[in-house]
């Protein structure tokens, strides 16, 4: 039977081997931790990024059916490739966190510069540089890499496969871009050589149970709190939410809280 611990592991196992953090020796400061956080946050890392690859409103690099888990194990290894899965990096904390002359952020160095998201959706395109770094923001990182990915793939579809992602890696589309070509080669070879037995439809199924676990656990607390208490923690949450604010009127936002309708984080 295949668990949600399983499929993570299985992400984050590679990412051990890829860089294990026993072996890492930095002299960056804000680089440096215990293995045992590291191979906690590998985790994390390994979570989100499924999260976001296995989610339906998500774009995916390859078709098939594990087209999704392909996808997850293309952005484990371009992260690898652009930040070594360092701590500094992950956090946004250090003056060698951000490469490019500091224009490049979180894990999946993403060149937006002072600038947004570069996307046509409407959420994602109002995030910054410093949205996407931290750990609570990583699957916030992850969603806008896989976008532009996917943005490059369509942009350079002319090419061969393995030049795809040249938008992403130099800014055009360019054949044999030897960072494009590495990192494409790279994720799927790690796929071919860790090809798991399960498949898309049932991770997804395990995802979206998950999902309504913790939507459903979260109308019962709001409905076990008074009226007063809930409209509050209400009006907190939609506070915090200014990037979806547009999506509905106050009053529909509030209404939403309080009986559970709306989930503020549409894209987690």
């Amino acid at each position: 039977m295949v668990t949600k611990l399983i499929v993570v592991t299985w992400l984050s196992s590679m990412m051990l081997q890829w860089a294990p953090p026993e072996r890492r020796v930095s002299y960056i400061p804000e680089a440096k931790e215990e293995v045992s956080v590291a191979q906690k946050r590998y985790q994390i890392i390994a979570e989100q990024f499924l999260d976001v690859a296995m989610k339906d409103s998500s774009p995916r690099l390859f078709g098939g059916k594990q087209g999704r888990l392909r996808t997850a194990v293309m952005m484990a290894g371009i992260a690898l490739y652009e930040s070594g899965f360092r701590r500094d990096v992950h956090l946004g904390q250090g003056k060698f966190s951000r490469g490019d002359g500091g224009r490049s952020w979180c894990l999946l160095q993403m060149n937006i510069g002072a600038s947004t998201v570069p996307t046509a959706d409407p959420i994602l395109s109002t995030w910054k540089g410093p949205d996407l770094v931290g750990e609570a923001n990583t699957w916030r990182c992850a969603t806008a890499g896989l976008h532009m990915m996917a943005r490059s793939m369509r942009a350079c579809s002319h090419l061969p496969l393995k030049d795809r992602l040249s938008v992403y890696t130099s800014g055009k589309c360019r054949q044999d871009e030897y960072k494009a070509v590495n990192r494409y080669s790279f994720g799927v070879s790690q796929f071919e050589r860790h090809k798991p037995t399960f498949t898309d439809e049932e991770v997804m199924e395990l995802w979206s149970q998950r999902q309504m676990l913790r939507t459903e656990g979260r109308e019962q607390i709001l409905r076990s709190l008074p009226s007063l208490m809930r409209r509050i923690i209400c009006r907190l949450r939609i506070f915090s939410a200014r990037s979806h604010s547009y999506l509905f009127t106050p009053r529909q936002r509030e209404h939403g809280c309080l009986f559970g309708h709306l989930d503020f984080h549409p894209l987690r």
